[in-house]
């Protein structure tokens, strides 16, 4: 027997192997979960949460913790008699504020139907604190300890790096405000790169201050006094306030089934994973829909996927093909394009808004925005009957930004020499052999100003604004929604459920209507052929196509650059 051929029967049996357990899992796990009186449903708030995923685990029941799995589990746990409040766990998850403006909301929402919300927390900082504080009870592990300092941002240049390494960042930006390529081309701060941060600290930090006071009825400024000493042990917080009682875990669900058992004898109260509870429940599909199309990660042409270095991938392709199902669906009377998005390629944005415009002649659409919809994230989101957005949503960054990497120093280090043939005089223009000339330089500047012209062109028309108006707030400025709402650029304030509510009403669909979520799920054995390198088509000579995002510097791409958030 051949090499060649003991490997494909190995790859053969071990397919076999997955489906088998797939099957057995799936039909083991078959049946309603039976949920007693008096539950509490738990759900872990912990790592990134994503918006939506079309993922599905091998095992049934266990659900990935997304925005609209804890949309879904909080609608039903809300009209569920058996489930009587929520404990959540908060574990530092790593999300922006647009997404905790969401869950707040989501939270006060399932408050609102008289049930309970309990918390958690051990070492929390600021955004932990932030999701905890809406909470009817606060409990902290003895050892642990509260860190409320204020917010900051770190960026991180690369450019002594770079050049150490013989690298030269030859790129060009339409806007001061436009950082993404600051990275790599200063080696600090400019002047307005620095104003812009300063500026959205304000604005998260008032955000938090409003939120927190809000919500444990403290005063801000007792708040305030707190960031100078910033490490508060349990004793200290609840002293001040900010906790309610200092316990172990059990003994938080002590306290709770007591608050339950006034007039009989104690009995504890039943728990429920997030997993478990949303297994086998789904919400209701109807003749008359909203479509949820999420469109989350950044934008490229191609398929959706997962980048080892940028994360989730936006594909234009796999967008266009939801959007499309969603517009020839006759029981789809409306959609909603949830987006989470830092922007990307240009061309890809373009192709993607075209779409949402041709399926807007059809049926109303309204976006809704989560952490981001920067730069090619708001390009996206221009076809809209109305933009909803977070107080906190990062958006606008109307800009662009071209440019290619000289590795001619680079390649000097390792001692190669690239030689070159050509007949036309700009046919080497995006080679990494050389830099750009300044000839070069003004053709490719020329070329951004006019993609930057087209960019406003399309806010404009669509926004009902003028150009200058829109030139004015552009130039790559990221704004809050909060901000975004007053120059113009969203329509309102508001969440998801708001996104839907306002489809449902442009639909006039009335209130009984269901609702249908794009892309769709890929099965298990789906997600390991498209993703398994061993299992799918993988070619060395492609490999810079899975490592960089865009076409070998693709001569625009409209993007921002979200510093890292540090509250712990």
């Amino acid at each position: 027997m051949s090499r060649k051929t003991a490997i494909i029967i190995i790859l053969a049996l071990f397919l076999i192997f997955i489906v088998a357990v797939v099957f057995v899992a799936n039909n083991m796990g078959a049946g309603k979960i039976s949920i007693k009186n008096n539950t509490y449903l738990v759900i872990p708030l912990y790592g990134n949460i994503p918006d939506y995923s079309v993922k599905q685990g091998i095992f049934p029941g266990k659900e990935e913790l997304t925005i609209w799995n804890l949309y879904r589990a909080i609608e039903f746990a809300k009209k569920d008699p058996k489930i009587k409040g929520i404990i959540i766990k908060i574990y530092n998850p790593a999300i922006g504020m647009g997404k905790i403006e969401e869950i707040l909301a989501l939270f006060d929402n399932f408050k609102k139907s008289g049930k309970k919300v309990y918390s958690f927390i051990e070492y929390a900082g600021m955004r932990d604190y932030m999701l905890a504080s809406l909470s009817d009870k606060i409990y902290m592990i003895p050892t642990g300890t509260l860190v409320l300092k204020g917010f900051s941002f770190e960026v991180m240049f690369y450019k002594g790096l770079l050049e150490k390494l013989g690298i030269k960042a030859e790129l060009l930006h339409i806007g001061k405000y436009k950082t993404a390529s600051n990275l790599f081309t200063e080696d600090r701060l400019t002047p307005a790169h620095k104003e812009e941060m300063e500026y959205l600290l304000d604005e998260f930090s008032n955000y938090f201050l409003n939120v927190v006071s809000k919500n444990r009825k403290v005063k801000k400024e007792d708040i305030q006094r707190v960031f100078t000493t910033p490490f508060l042990s349990p004793e200290r917080a609840k002293e001040l306030k900010f906790v309610d009682s200092i316990a172990y875990y059990d003994q938080m669900i002590d306290d709770i089934s007591k608050f339950h058992s006034k007039l009989k004898p104690f009995k504890k109260i039943k728990r429920i994973s997030f997993s478990s509870f949303l297994y086998g429940r789904v919400l209701p599909i109807r003749s008359r829909n909203i479509a949820i199309i999420f469109a989350y990660g950044q934008i490229g042409s191609g398929k959706s996927g997962y980048n080892p270095l940028y994360g989730d991938m936006l594909g234009s392709d796999t967008l266009i093909a939801a959007i499309r199902k969603a517009k020839k669906d006759c029981s789809v009377k409306a959609i909603v394009l949830r987006v989470d998005s830092p922007g990307g390629s240009g061309m890809a944005s373009d192709e993607i808004l075209r779409e949402l415009k041709l399926a807007a002649q059809k049926k109303p659409v309204v976006v809704s925005m989560g952490d981001l919809a920067a730069s090619g994230g708001y390009w996206i989101s221009m076809a809209a009957n109305e933009i909803i957005a977070h107080n906190m949503t990062l958006t606008g960054s109307i800009g662009v930004i071209a440019g290619k990497f000289s590795l001619k120093g680079f390649y000097r280090k390792l001692g190669l020499n690239v030689e070159r043939v050509e007949k036309e005089k700009y046919a080497h223009i995006f080679s990494s052999a050389e830099e750009f000339s300044k000839e070069e330089r003004d053709l490719l500047y020329k070329n951004i100003e006019n993609f930057y012209d087209k960019f406003l062109e399309v806010v404009s028309s669509n926004r009902k604004l003028e150009k200058k108006e829109v030139d004015s707030v552009g130039r790559g400025r990221v704004w809050t929604g909060k901000s975004a709402l007053k120059i113009k650029l969203v329509d309102r304030i508001g969440g998801l459920q708001d996104a839907i509510s306002e489809a449902v009403r442009l639909s006039k669909i009335g209130k009984y209507y269901g609702i249908k979520t794009f892309p769709e799920k890929r099965s298990f054995i789906e997600t390991l052929l498209e993703e398994s390198p061993f299992l799918s088509e993988f070619k060395i000579k492609n490999i810079n196509k899975n490592l960089l995002p865009y076409k070998s510097f693709e001569a625009i791409a409209i993007m921002n650059y979200i510093p890292t958030l540090k509250d712990k």
